[in-house]
């Protein structure tokens, strides 16, 4: 299933904002202290992204919860600073899902331009990615 994993694994940088656990598939931002899920958990639209993050129960954690743009834009853009790609549900989403609007995943940046964790205008569904504070 994560057969590239190693790779994307030796991309870490060891002095980055990000650490990611490969025990539970999480990513801690060690910066403004939260973790996140590696992967993004399913697809809706805000609605559902909210009802499934926060009746979510992973890693041993239930205080799971949607993230706003300001928050998931800055996930995006880190994780591309430090060349690790964040694992997308569906290889083709263009764009996660976040309490307060959209943002653009690296693919959406491929495809469309800008960069990874820019506020698009966007509706429909989309990936969705829980975070928790820690």
């Amino acid at each position: 299933m994560l057969d590239y994993l190693p790779a994307i694994l030796a991309a870490v940088m060891q002095q980055g904002v990000f650490n990611l656990n490969i025990d539970d598939y999480t990513v801690t931002d060690t910066e403004n202290h939260q973790m996140w899920l590696y992967q993004a958990r399913s697809h809706g639209e805000r609605a559902d992204a909210i009802s499934v993050c926060n009746n979510l129960t992973f890693a041993k954690h239930s205080d799971w919860y949607l993230p706003n743009k300001a928050q998931s834009g800055f996930f995006h853009s880190q994780m591309n600073a430090e060349n690790i790609l964040p694992l997308q549900l569906f290889d083709r989403c263009t764009a996660e899902v976040v309490s307060d609007g959209y943002v653009r995943t690296k693919r959406g940046a491929e495809t469309y331009g800008g960069n990874p964790g820019d506020p698009i205008n966007f509706s429909g569904g989309a990936n969705i990615r829980c975070v928790r504070d820690l």
